[in-house]
């Protein structure tokens, strides 16, 4: 059993290397092996993890027909544990399942990653893969471990920053089940791209500028979402908060500069407000806040903008020892 956890373990935290070595210690699903799975079927620990580790790992070397072939030693593996662990129970046997689901996702990934590119057809049938891969997860069991099996699959293929509102349904799910540091990393990813997906916005031109012009209130309702669970992480951990604002808070202040730079003020509330939630919590960092807080009310937006910079800076202050 401890291999297989470290190796999932390892590919979650994106340690290739490490996730290899763990890989090279499971069962790797030989059909001469196949006689003793009665046995470690029982266990929960059979040669459809090692296979199914090891198709990952070819999938992400690019070599797709020995996947493949991986997926299909996995499946015949499957078939003999869930046949022993059906007759135990259902929730023995749900582990199982999710692998099953894992590994249909993984077919996908790979007719996704096979697919020629430049052609119409074929980039059809990719939105057609994303979209299934979306409708899977929200359909599954709202469980962290369930979710996080299957994201894992569905990120070989579309990393979190272009899949941003599974991942806020993944964090929120997180959080509501008391997992706080795995919804404050998860948190973390989108907030960093944030600030370049704005400046992307605001600087590019023709279609991709008409086109997130009309994604603009999906856009906005995500970076609401995203400062949400946010604020929320910070009420959760109370001053727990404060390891986490060195990463979160510079991603705040510079969606506070760019605006002023580029005279886009569409998410300075929203940002002010998260400001405020944070609250003692940021006393410091306030050197660092101050300034963009300060040119807020100095340039040249709109009077909303000037008396909520001024607003937010006379709330922290009476909270925080600068």
């Amino acid at each position: 059993m401890a291999p297989m956890v470290a190796a999932s373990a390892a590919w979650n935290m994106g340690e290739r290397d490490q996730m290899s070595e763990y890989v090279s210690r499971l069962d790797d699903g030989d059909e001469t092996k196949l006689r003793v799975l009665g046995n470690t079927a029982a266990s929960g620990d059979g040669s459809s993890n090692g296979t199914f580790f090891r198709a990952v790992l070819l999938v992400r070397r690019g070599k797709y027909d020995e996947a493949r072939e991986y997926v299909e030693r996995a499946r015949k593996c499957l078939a003999t544990e869930l046949a022993a662990l059906v007759l135990e129970s259902y929730e023995r046997a749900y582990s199982n399942m999710v692998r099953v689901q894992q590994l249909s996702e993984l077919e996908e990934v790979i007719d996704y990653c096979t697919l020629p590119g430049g052609n119409p057809v074929a980039e059809g049938r990719r939105g057609i893969i994303r979209n299934m891969g979306t409708e899977w997860i929200q359909g599954a069991k709202r469980n962290v471990e369930v979710w996080q099996a299957l994201l894992a699959v569905r990120a070989l293929v579309l990393p979190p920053t272009e899949d941003i509102d599974t991942r806020l349904k993944f964090a929120s799910l997180c959080r509501k089940n008391g997992r706080a540091s795995q919804a404050r990393s998860t948190l973390v990813k989108l907030l960093q791209v944030l600030p370049d997906l704005f400046l992307t916005a605001r600087t590019c031109d023709g279609y991709l500028k008409d086109y997130i012009t009309w994604k603009l209130g999906t856009l906005v309702s995500i970076v609401r979402q995203v400062l949400h669970l946010v604020e929320q992480l910070c009420l959760a951990l109370n001053d727990e908060f404060r390891t986490h604002l060195p990463v979160i808070l510079p991603c705040c202040i510079q969606v506070l500069s760019d605006a002023e730079r580029c005279n886009d003020y569409t998410y300075v509330l929203d940002i002010l407000h998260t400001l405020e939630v944070f609250g003692g919590t940021l006393d410091e960092h306030m050197h660092l806040l101050l300034p963009a807080l300060i040119r807020l009310f100095k340039v040249d937006a709109s009077v909303d903008i000037r008396r909520a910079a001024i607003k937010t800076l006379t709330r922290l202050i009476p909270r925080v020892q600068v």
